[in-house]
């Protein structure tokens, strides 16, 4: 998941560098992608085949009730924003934002963006995740808030949880002190 996420972030990046170097950022961002992808998951061969080691398996369902308290209700806000043919509805204020941002970076020919929401005004940040918001919505021709609220949104916050779950592991040993430690530092433990 911290590779996914941080691929993602990459596929931002390069949507973005496309766009100022006048390149098709669909052409920029497969043709640097796959193969990175390849080269990652071969250079990682063995890390992908310990990934069924059956001594971390206990872990799976402390990790899944552990991710629930972080991000569950992100994740699940997440999921309802992206059905329908349109999103029925916005959690968090800046959501609609971003997203339009996103439907910016689609058909942007100049950088930044033109946008609707700072008329008049160019501002050359948060940029970066509507970017990769952009880019996997023309990759897989799913509609924009699909690729936002379903696989963006989703894949960045289980990468982000990846992440902290490894350090408090690799600071706390696989004990009971871990798994107080985990759930004392996730946000919406007290819910």
């Amino acid at each position: 998941p911290i590779a996914i996420a941080m691929g993602l972030v990459i596929v931002g990046f390069l949507w973005v560098l496309a766009i100022i170097s006048k390149v098709p950022p669909k052409v920029v961002v497969v043709s640097t992608m796959v193969p990175l992808a390849f080269f990652v998951v071969w250079k990682n061969r063995q890390i992908v085949t310990r990934l069924i080691d059956t001594s971390e398996l206990k872990d799976v369902p402390y990790f899944c009730f552990a991710f629930l308290c972080f991000g569950g209700l992100t994740f699940i806000a997440s999921i309802k924003m992206g059905q329908g043919e349109f999103p029925g509805m916005f959690f968090n204020m800046d959501s609609s934002l971003r997203l339009g941002h996103a439907w910016n970076m689609l058909y942007a020919k100049t950088y930044p963006p033109d946008s609707i929401f700072v008329l008049n005004s160019k501002h050359a940040y948060h940029y970066g995740a509507p970017a990769a918001v952009a880019a996997i919505s023309a990759i897989t021709r799913l509609s924009m808030h699909k690729a936002m609220f379903w696989i963006f949104c989703p894949i960045l916050l289980l990468g982000t949880f990846s992440i902290f779950f490894r350090i408090v592991k690799e600071v706390c040993g696989n004990s009971l002190s871990q798994k107080i430690s985990l759930l004392l530092f996730t946000p919406f433990v007290l819910l």
